[in-house]
């Protein structure tokens, strides 16, 4: 039986961890795996649900070190796992969060390197066929399910994947900066296999906000790549996110689209990359989105039909695997990705997918995010095409109006919800049962409160002798940015006359300090329940921002 080690290309001192701008070198993580895996239980299951990235690696490791299996689950929300996971006697779970309890045993990783790196170099190696992780699928078209990895079909998708990048330019082994989490598929065979295979290096953070993401790839000594989704993407470009140059971006989770794809080359000045993926078979297909709309199958990889259903095969496979997706087999290995099985829908004797459906509603200028949602039938009653729109301008008979140019009349949503923002999981996906709860919380008129849209101005004027002043700083005092950001959201309460409840501060920027007697004159645009607002001291902007809230 064959074996691969669980380290390769990576020598003795390489940095294989940046955290922050603190380099980690693979001996240090060979000997924190090794330490921790004898502190590990003597069972076959071990949920890891760490957050730092680096503890889920060493985490990771040291649960094969032990012949264990990772179980990797959707979410780390306590009923979710312990409805798919049920308590065993077999299984344990390791985490970072001292406030996280599940069902079962607890292994409370402690950040705390072991001292001294050990002085051989002995790599573990595991059979080719050892049970890995078990990992699920998102939830997005119904209930989770769980999926089975090798050894051997990690290591190879690992090396597939890097080898397809440099069919498109040479891409030499970067630091990976990841927004989605190491327990998604996608941020596993990325962030984690990657790294410990194929010679990249990982950040340690999982940041979700563009200020953060910027802050990881700029305080990172060494040449980074984003990893990433739509979701993500689109929100730094939307809020003009800079950060230094980044090799390329890779997104995967959901279909990026072209005109996204093309603003982002051009405002990074980088290349944008796809992975087309699912749970039960990895990563699938790459493609650069600008260049081609096809996917290119990674190398070994074949698509074949049986009773009309599409199915992969590939040596690294332990048997054949449906595909979920519809797809058309091109020539020279690449196909056309139609949409998920599930996320068909036919209305009056014509058909449509919701992928086709979402992506031509979020490519419609001034949508931030939206989707198009059947909910299910109550009572008896047939359900009608919903749709979800986040917008900073755009009213509902404008975008309906857009969209009778665009899809057939028959798909035109009725009801469309315009909304703050869409019940997405950290990877950007939106469960099927999320969208349920989210359409029935609308329906009750419990989400959506509408408020006075227009532009506000007024002056703020915080008292000099506030507390907050002894401790920022004594020798030269400023206004807290918190302390700010308290009085810009009293002084939009009282323009609008409504008390207002923060629900997501989306962005703020402190441009210019703010001193004790200084007058801060601010300027709110306010479209549904978002506000964006600007403000100006001593004729200089200060600082910007938006903020998302309802009324009571």
């Amino acid at each position: 039986m064959s074996s691969f080690p669980l380290i390769a290309i990576h020598t003795y001192d390489s940095i294989i961890a940046w955290d922050a701008d603190k380099p980690i070198q693979t001996c240090q993580l060979l000997s924190d795996a090794r330490h921790l895996a004898d502190q590990l239980p003597d069972k076959q299951y071990a949920i890891n649900l760490c957050s730092n990235r680096y503890h889920f690696l060493v985490s990771f490791c040291a649960i094969l070190i032990r012949k264990q299996t990772n179980i990797l689950p959707p979410n780390k929300l306590r009923d979710a796992i312990n409805n798919l996971i049920p308590q065993s006697p077999d299984t344990y779970y390791i985490t970072d969060d001292k406030d996280l309890e599940i069902e079962q045993e607890r292994i409370l990783f402690k950040n705390s390197n072991t001292p001294n790196a050990p002085l051989s170099f002995e790599i573990p190696t595991l059979s080719s066929e050892h049970l890995c992780v078990i990992n699920y699928t998102s939830g997005s078209t119904g209930v989770p399910k769980k999926h089975y990895k090798t050894w051997n079909s990690l290591v190879s998708t690992a090396l597939r994947t890097h080898q397809s990048f440099n069919t498109y330019r040479q891409i030499a082994p970067v630091t990976l900066v990841a927004t989605v989490p190491a327990q998604h598929m996608f941020g596993l065979e990325t962030s984690i296999m990657l790294p410990i295979q194929q010679g990249y290096a990982m950040h340690t953070g999982t940041p979700f906000f563009p200020e953060a993401i910027r802050k990881s790839i700029d305080n990172c000594p060494a040449k980074c790549a984003l990893i990433t989704t739509p979701l993500h993407l689109q929100s730094c470009l939307e809020t003009e996110t800079p950060f230094q140059s980044v090799e390329f971006i890779l997104s995967a989770t959901a279909p990026l689209s072209i005109s996204l794809a093309k603003k982002a080359e051009s405002y990074y000045n980088t290349s944008t990359f796809e992975i087309y993926g699912c749970t039960e078979a990895g990563t699938i297909a790459t493609r650069q989105t600008t260049r081609n709309h096809l996917w290119k199958l990674l190398d070994g990889i074949t698509l074949t039909s049986h009773n009309g259903v599409n199915q992969l095969e590939c040596d690294c496979y332990q048997s054949v695997v449906p595909l979920p997706d519809r797809v058309i087999a091109k020539e020279s290995g690449y196909l056309e990705l139609l949409g998920r099985n599930e996320s068909m829908i036919n209305i009056g004797g014509k058909r449509a997918s919701f992928e086709e459906l979402n992506l031509i509603l979020t490519d419609i200028e001034g949508i931030r995010d939206g989707a198009f949602f059947m909910p299910d039938e109550h009572d008896g009653k047939m359900s009608r095409l919903t749709a979800f729109v986040v917008t900073d301008n755009l009213k509902q008979n404008e975008i309906i109006r857009i969209l009778r140019k665009k899809i057939d009349p028959l798909f035109l949503p009725r009801p469309l919800y315009i909304v703050d923002s869409l019940p997405r999981s950290e990877t950007g996906k939106l469960p099927k049962q999320a969208l349920n709860q989210f359409y029935r919380e609308l329906n009750q008129d419990n989400v959506m409160q509408t408020v006075r849209e227009g532009t506000y101005k007024n002056s703020i004027k915080i008292p000099p002798d506030h507390p907050s002043l002894d401790g920022h700083f004594p020798n030269n005092p400023l206004y807290p940015g918190v302390v700010i950001l308290t009085y810009v959201i009293s002084a939009l309460s009282v323009e609008i006359k409504e008390e207002i409840d923060i629900k997501q501060v989306p962005n703020v920027k402190f441009l210019k300090p703010l001193h004790p007697g200084d007058e801060l004159n601010m300027e709110y645009h306010v479209t549904g329940n978002r506000a964006k607002f600007s403000g100006f001291s001593n004729e200089e902007k200060v600082l910007t921002g938006q903020l998302i809230f309802s009324t009571e």
